[in-house]
């Protein structure tokens, strides 16, 4: 989920007649922004912050903080960390777990990010615990009752899905305080115009807020241009005979905040519609110094200009892009597994 992007100063120009005090005046959007993150804020229990001293640290890599932190029992740290997805419905399945229990587990551990990473725009802890007590209930009154396939499995979900009755906001000011109803295609930059929002750094890079509104036009010949870059991608996919591709994920490991500037490793094969996951690797070393200097332009030197070596970026993760061909997405699962197996056979820590 995308964080709010509020950390900039702004220049407030004031007309020179006004008396009020300039300090006192502030953004549409930095009202809305505050607003939100202040109702987001009380969202959190206060059994479940973390301590002032720890979210003081100048710790870069905060993926121990979750486990050390206290507010995790032991049960609750094995839940989050050493089943997935199936392995957790079976523990549902069987009752050795109640649906309660995963999902205030998991609740704590979005919270626990939250306050580390800023990850969340909308939080439903009340909800989501409400909904699994009453599935355990159900299950008491009814045991005879079939499971539902994903009975008692706590999700997130993309802020990009709307949801009736909640703000679906991308981490926009601008989409604050309105509820999703239906789906609507609004002009991207004119709507975050209307509340003098800036535009997040990184999106300008890719030209995101420049992508002008298309008509019904321009959507008939998009997809016709997707049909046949498909065509073309399944006709070399055959002739070399390919089960996967293995490549990066993105030119760099993770980066400073709003300095991320390249999608293409990724948007292809959205494009394309090909199934595609990340498997962790590693993490960088002392041995990973640069590589050398960039040699095909200026986007190329402002790429390799993003890792300055491990002093910065130490035991950041590394990760791998495995893609397989569209429409064989289980197949491509059961693959996907099989890599992950021989990448990570004797720990990743290459």
């Amino acid at each position: 989920m995308a964080p709010i992007a509020v950390q900039e100063p702004q220049v407030i120009q004031v007309n020179e007649k006004s008396n009020e005090d300039p300090a006192e005046i502030s953004p549409k959007w930095l009202e809305l922004c505050n607003n939100k993150q202040a109702e987001r804020e009380r969202s959190i229990p206060a059994e479940w912050r973390i301590p002032a001293s720890r979210l003081t640290t100048e710790k870069k890599n905060l993926l121990d903080v979750p486990a050390t932190c206290g507010i995790l029992t032991e049960e609750e740290i094995k839940i989050t960390s050493e089943f997935n997805a199936i392995e957790l419905l079976e523990q549902i399945k069987s009752g050795k777990l109640s649906s309660e229990t995963v999902t205030v587990a998991f609740c704590k551990r979005a919270a626990i990010a939250q306050q580390l990473v800023n990850c969340l725009t909308e939080i439903f802890f009340d909800e989501a615990i409400a909904r699994a007590k009453a599935l355990d209930e159900e299950r008491k009154l009814h045991p005879e009752w079939p499971l539902r396939p994903l009975h008692g499995l706590p999700i997130s979900l993309k802020d990009s899905f709307k949801l009736k009755g909640k703000d679906s906001s991308i981490g926009l000011a601008c989409f604050v305080g309105k509820p999703a109803t239906a789906n609507s295609t609004l002009s991207y930059r004119k709507t975050i115009e209307e509340t003098g929002e800036p535009l997040v750094p990184s999106m300008q890079k890719i030209g995101l807020p420049n992508i002008p509104h298309r008509s019904l036009g321009d959507l008939v010949r998009f997809s016709t241009a997707q049909f046949t870059a498909r065509i073309a991608w399944h006709k070399i996919w055959r002739a070399l005979q390919l089960d996967a591709i293995l490549m990066p994920v993105a030119p760099h490991t993770a980066v400073p905040k709003d300095t991320w500037r390249v999608i293409n490793y990724t948007g292809l094969f959205n494009f394309l519609d090909y199934p595609a996951c990340t498997i962790p690797v590693g993490h960088v070393n002392e041995r990973d110094v640069p590589d050398g200097e960039a040699k095909y332009g200026a986007m190329d030197a402002a790429v390799y200009g993003l890792y300055t070596g491990p002093e910065k970026y130490k035991n950041v993760p590394v990760c791998l892009q495995l893609v397989g061909e569209a429409q064989n997405d289980e197949e491509f699962a059961d693959f996907a597994v099989q890599v992950d197996s021989v990448l990570n056979l004797g720990g990743n820590e290459a």
